[in-house]
């Protein structure tokens, strides 16, 4: 069964093609927020705008987290459902920008200090896996395994770490 392709619009459109809220890329700056006490003294939000969109997009998805009780770091399983094509269209230009994914960096392991990592690479029309010297021809489908949990620490230890993706316009 093929997962098939699913667009992403990163800021709020009249169709609605993606799985995560713009909300998620915007931060919220209250009282206690350091840029509220020196300079805004109300509620606001601050935004980024991307000047000129880039041929490769890379993400990093936090996958660690520093948890003051445990005095260590954490590895972060929460799901994020990255999408095979994306809809960039928060730029200066306001021009929209497609991009295709071609590569994910998997981190396979329990904790920050110690684990594995993959690669799942798109070559040729074909999801390739490589682990060190093996290479192996996954379906298209196996891509959303790297997802992660519904929970935030899971033991689901597979979770896609950085994605890859290519413009779909040509060289920016």
């Amino acid at each position: 069964m093929g997962w098939g392709r699913t667009r992403w619009g990163i800021s709020s459109q009249k169709k609605k093609t993606g799985v995560i809220a713009p909300k998620r890329f915007v931060q919220r700056v209250k009282k206690q927020n350091e840029y509220f006490r020196s300079y805004m003294h109300q509620e606001a939000q601050k935004r980024m705008k991307i000047k000129k969109p880039p041929h490769i997009l890379v993400i990093h998805l936090k996958r660690f987290k520093y948890v003051e009780q445990l005095g260590r770091y954490k590895k972060l399983s929460y799901r994020v459902v990255f999408p095979m094509e994306l809809k960039l269209n928060n730029t200066v230009e306001d021009i929209d920008s497609e991009y295709s994914l071609f590569a994910v960096v998997v981190h396979v392991g329990s904790g920050p200090n110690h684990g594995h990592y993959v690669s799942l690479v798109k070559s040729h029309n074909h999801w390739l896996l490589f682990d060190d010297e093996n290479v192996e021809m996954i379906d298209e489908s196996m891509v959303q395994t790297f997802f992660g949990s519904s929970q935030e620490y899971s033991g689901n230890t597979d979770n896609g770490y950085i994605l890859f993706y290519e413009s779909l316009g040509g060289k920016s």
